[in-house]
């Protein structure tokens, strides 16, 4: 990892090598193989964190098309722009910091689930302990990320108002059922954290009692789901279907502060309305998102194996990821 001033962009690049002597595959989720759409850094001046400005997407399960492989005693890399999700503007010494897990299994292990299902479970995952300390000066001629107002010409849009009007450019009515049940639904939820199954609030956000007092997690649930409430209740929504930023393997995606999710292709063939499981669904997928939008969670992990594993032993990231609200909001439903 090394990342150094590129003319009016801070550019990283990140390479990933595999030290073993069996070909690996690693998923591209959350990171930067992927591009610059999550957030795999953590940028700070003077040891104050930077806020991540880019995309919050919400990925489908993942099938061999989403992993990159790394044959034995070789390298893939990909750079990125830094500067194109987090505002730099002041002159100092910043640090860039790896922050998510990566995660791979074998080839082998490849070849045994491609076999028999086209999503593929991933075995293993590790935490890169990479930063890059660097002094950046003259910050103001550095380009700054962009107010993402994406052009919806010829795209189909659909809006609803405070959880009742819906007025749409084509049609898609998957949709607007799965938003109706979320408003149906959310303040339910909201409302049975303290009520409700006391195992089902510890599977996903505190596995473990031992991590000592609460310090305020099962208030930042409520806090979230009251977010999302008060915002689909209040706000004139919108869905814009196609976003331009969608990739292959995202069901939707959005940004904090927005009133704007995107969907995209990759969700139509998913069901529409939450099950007593954990599977893929379009009314989580959207509570997902405006967790993002209204209750400015963010992705630290992906699929119920790692959500429970925040909840198990990072309670404090799992109140803060989008994909363990999700799976506690649909179970909690049914």
């Amino acid at each position: 990892m090394a990342c150094d001033r590129a003319f009016s962009a801070v550019l990283c690049t990140f390479e990933f090598t595999n030290n073993g002597r069996e070909d690996l595959y690693l998923l591209t989720y959350n990171t930067p193989l992927e591009g610059p759409y999550s957030p795999f850094i953590t940028l700070s001046l003077n040891g104050k964190s930077l806020q991540y400005e880019g995309i919050f997407a919400s990925r489908t399960p993942p099938t061999r098309e989403g992993f990159a492989l790394i044959k034995a005693r070789q390298s893939v890399s990909a750079s990125i722009q830094i500067t194109e999700v987090f505002s730099i503007h002041r002159d100092g010494h910043y640090t860039v910091r790896y922050a998510q897990p990566l995660q791979y299994l074998s080839a082998n292990e490849m070849r045994q689930q491609y076999y028999f299902d086209d999503v593929i479970e991933v075995s293993q995952s590790i935490l890169p302990s990479q930063s890059v300390d660097l002094y950046l000066d003259k910050t103001k001629s550095l380009d700054k990320p962009t107010k993402q107002d994406e052009q919806t010409a010829g795209k189909e849009v659909i809006t609803i108002k405070a959880c009742r009007t819906t007025v749409s450019v084509g049609s898609d009515a998957s949709i607007v059922e799965a938003h109706k049940k979320l408003c149906s639904h959310v303040h339910k939820v909201k409302d049975a954290v303290d009520k409700k199954n006391k195992t089902l609030y510890q599977e996903w956000f505190e596995a473990r009692p031992t991590h000592g007092p609460d310090h305020g997690r099962k208030n930042k649930v409520k806090d979230v789901f009251q977010k999302v409430d008060t915002g689909i209740h209040t706000k004139s929504v919108k869905y814009v279907i196609n976003g331009v930023y969608c990739q292959p393997n995202w069901g939707a995606y959005t940004y904090k502060g927005s009133t704007t999710t995107y969907i995209c292709p990759g969700l139509s063939n998913f069901p529409t309305l939450c099950s007593d499981d954990t599977k893929y669904n379009k009314e989580g997928v959207l509570l997902h998102e405006w967790s993002h939008a209204f209750g400015h969670t963010s992705d630290h992990a992906y699929g119920p194996r790692e959500s429970r594993k925040l909840a198990k032993n990072y309670p404090d990231k799992a109140v803060d990821n989008a994909d363990n609200y999700m799976y506690y909001y649909c179970l909690s439903i049914h």
